[in-house]
């Protein structure tokens, strides 16, 4: 490694880069730990660099590796090492390990392991070895910037341990509501939505009797038992956002037609092939976030079009949901910090691994687009 301000300016660079993978907005814990080892292998200037994750039952597996690839059996040694016990006593003392000369196969440089911990728990660890016949060294600034990059390590896989649990917690949360505004919606539709025809149907039956004044005054009251039921028909809509399909793309055609058909919108729906191979725990999150889309439009837009676009790619769901509306005023914020509405569709599909963003303004509509991965 070369020495003076310029490896120093790289090293605080590094630092610098891999604050900034851990604050960025919309990345797997995957992608953050893919990038830190991208980050860690330009500001060390090692000749390999991976990210290793402790698994529950004891050992390590590689979770991302940068550089020349490893020989099964030379990657099975470095495994090895890491469950070595003097190495693995210093790593869970949250010491920086070296290995040099003869704790290396033949032809091997230096082999630096950097523990990933939190509060005394070894998460992981991440791997830097040097060039082969090659003069770096592991000095204090190396180990220095090791450990600042893995202790952000550390943060990310705790932040995606609860995630997942939260996630869980969410998805038992979800069925529960789900099936409550279900039974909900059945009793209002078979309640008070059929006291609510039948009582129009008999003002309209008084009306044919009556007399020109009293008509009159009976024909206003059936408009407002009609008023009444179509508000009640949008409720039972927006409680009901499970619409019994098994596949995705007939669940969310079948919302945007039934919101349309209170609406008055004309619709434009597009999917891409293969769309339908999600988990049970993606679908049924895509679809109460886009119900929750389609409900705000339907209550707030004014629109008279929506469109629905269904994509597949690299792994990911994206639902992108346009409408031709008044837009979301300035002063409502669309972010995850926005009303309660907005804010819960951005938590619950953060909690799949996915995003929201939603663009608008005053009198250009809404776009929003919901990104997820097909098996949460």
């Amino acid at each position: 490694m070369d020495d003076g301000r310029e490896r120093h300016a790289r090293h605080v660079r590094g630092l610098v880069a891999a604050s900034e993978v851990l604050a960025r907005p919309g990345l797997s814990a995957g992608g953050r730990l893919r990038r830190l080892a991208e980050v860690t292998d330009a500001a060390i200037a090692g000749h390999r660099t991976a990210v290793f994750v402790s698994e529950e039952g004891g050992g390590f597996h590689v979770q991302h590796r940068i550089g020349p690839a490893l020989m099964p059996d030379a990657e099975r040694d470095e495994l090895a090492l890491l469950s070595d016990p003097p190495v693995l006593e210093q790593l869970l003392a949250r010491r920086v390990v070296v290995l040099v000369g003869d704790d290396r196969a033949p032809g091997r440089n230096v082999l630096v392991f950097a523990p990933m911990t939190l509060e005394g728990d070894l998460w992981g660890c991440l791997s830097v070895e040097g060039k082969p016949g090659g003069a770096q060294r592991a000095d204090d600034l190396t180990k220095g910037t090791l450990s600042g990059v893995a202790n952000m390590g550390a943060h990310i896989l705790l932040a995606e341990h609860l995630r997942t649990d939260r996630a869980e917690v969410l998805s038992r949360d979800l069925l529960t509501e789900q099936r409550n505004r279900r039974r909900i919606s059945n009793r209002l539709h078979d309640g008070p939505q059929q006291i609510l025809v039948s009582l129009r149907m008999r003002l309209q039956m008084l009306e044919r009797d009556a007399s020109d004044e009293l008509a009159g005054e009976l024909h206003r009251l059936a408009d407002y038992v009609e008023a009444a039921r179509d508000d009640l028909r949008a409720l039972i809509l927006d409680l009901d956002t499970l619409t019994g399909h098994t596949v995705l793309s007939n669940a969310l055609r079948t919302l945007l037609e039934t919101n349309a058909s209170v609406a008055s919108w004309q619709t434009t729906f597009e999917a891409d092939d293969g769309v339908d191979d999600v988990n049970e725990e993606t679908q049924l999150t895509i679809e109460r976030v886009v119900q929750e889309a389609l409900a705000n439009a339907r209550q707030h837009a004014d629109a008279s079009h929506v469109s629905l676009q269904l994509r597949r790619t690299d792994g990911m769901i994206t639902v992108v949901i346009t409408d031709d509306g008044t837009g979301i005023p300035a002063h409502v914020p669309t972010t995850s910090t926005g009303n309660s509405g907005i804010r819960a569709m951005h938590e619950r599909i953060w909690l799949i691994g996915g995003t929201l963003h939603i663009d608008s303004g005053p009198g250009r509509g809404t776009r929003a687009v919901l990104t997820a991965p097909r098996h949460a």
